[in-house]
């Protein structure tokens, strides 16, 4: 009789979460950019018209397309904070790919990070932000809304 193999069960690590500021509205941004609230809401609403786990985010600037071997996130959630005029969103590290376990580590060195949105859009003569078409949100060094992300719960 021929043995079996055993199933083995692995386990998963606790999922690391990190959440901040994405975009500041209505103030200009170091790009010398202006989003407006009107857009900040369209992202809101562009984000939560994907399916829940599709908007995947890497490291760094990318082009304007997701590259799976590089995915080191899933932006969970983006909310309008109107007290500050700011999108905010919480994000899942997937520590498992190998973006996401060195997103990890910087995370929890506490290396400073930051989001920077990916979209198109056009800008205007006064430097606002129109047409916005939202891509995803990555991770940087420093976005040009200065922000940075924090480690949080689930």
């Amino acid at each position: 009789m021929k043995k079996q193999p055993s199933s083995r069960i692995i386990e998963k690590e606790k999922p690391l979460y990190i959440e901040g500021v994405f975009l500041y509205y209505d103030k200009e941004n170091g790009n010398n950019r202006i989003y407006t609230k009107e857009i900040a809401k369209k992202i809101i609403e562009q984000f939560k018209e994907k399916p829940k786990g599709t908007v995947l985010g890497q490291c760094g600037y990318p082009e304007n397309i997701v590259d799976l071997a590089k995915i080191s996130h899933v932006v969970k959630d983006m909310w309008i904070d109107e007290e500050d005029q700011s999108i905010k969103g919480k994000i899942e590290v997937l520590s498992e790919t190998g973006s996401g376990e060195m997103l990890k580590e910087l995370l929890q060195t506490n290396v400073e990070l930051s989001v920077a949105l990916r979209g198109t859009g056009t800008i205007s003569n006064d430097n606002e932000v129109t047409n916005y078409n939202f891509i995803s949100a990555d991770i940087v060094p420093k976005s040009s809304f200065g922000g940075s992300l924090k480690i949080t719960d689930l």
